[in-house]
């Protein structure tokens, strides 16, 4: 999971919304600043997602991980829609 603690600790610090106005853009900047990470993300993301967590524990592991964005939709919603994103972007499905 090192690409994915990277983008949440790199770019959903705790200063993220000083530099983007919004999670999109957030993902947008690390898209283009850093593409040879962004690769292994979304499959990063559906390994976390594959796991039987609660609500507070992916939060905690999110935490962990340097993120201090609070999805208003729940951390799995937006963990999905990051990886959809990402997906998106690089054409990798």
């Amino acid at each position: 999971m090192d690409s994915l603690t990277y983008l949440m600790g790199a770019y959903f610090h705790e200063d993220w919304h000083h530099l983007q106005n919004s999670w999109q853009g957030v993902v947008d900047a690390f898209l283009t600043d850093d593409p040879n990470t962004v690769r292994t993300v979304p499959d990063e993301i559906d390994a976390l997602l594959a796991g039987e967590q609660t609500a507070a524990e992916l939060e905690d592991r999110l935490a962990a991980m340097g993120c201090s964005y609070d999805p208003a939709e729940g951390y799995r919603d937006w963990l999905e829609a990051v990886r959809d994103r990402i997906r998106n972007a690089t054409g990798r499905r």
